[in-house]
């Protein structure tokens, strides 16, 4: 039984690719950000669970949004700058278009769920 153990222990692991590496990176960035809003560490007056909710409304409608609208026009732009560059390579702007759709679409799913937001903030009064 230990050396199986010793074999499964020794067993090489497949490498983290570069996108697993950024999402994790992100993914500890929003959670930085997002402890003290949950720990009532950062609200003042009490920190009931109204307060809380508003005040994580508030950090999504001044920094999530904002930042993730930047990021879909980035995505935007650079989809128009690789069909601009491709000069007549149909593989550079089909990837071209294609990262121009997912900013457009990105946008929309943005300024969605930013409509949502408000549409429920404005229903329950947060």
């Amino acid at each position: 039984m230990s050396k199986i153990i010793k074999k499964i222990n020794k067993s090489p692991r497949p490498p983290i690719s570069n996108g697993v590496k950024i999402f994790r990176k992100i993914q500890l960035l929003i959670l930085f950000l997002i402890i003290p809003l949950v720990s009532s560490a950062a609200t003042i007056g009490g920190g009931t669970f109204k307060e809380i909710i508003y005040s994580l409304v508030v950090f999504i409608n001044k920094f999530i949004i904002p930042t993730l609208v930047g990021f879909a026009l980035l995505v935007f732009f650079w989809g128009v700058a690789n069909f601009i560059r491709s000069a007549g390579n149909p593989e550079a702007i089909e990837e071209g278009k294609k990262k121009m759709l997912y900013g457009i679409l990105g946008l929309f799913v943005i300024v969605g769920v930013w409509g949502l937001i408000g549409i429920l903030r404005n229903t329950f009064g947060v």
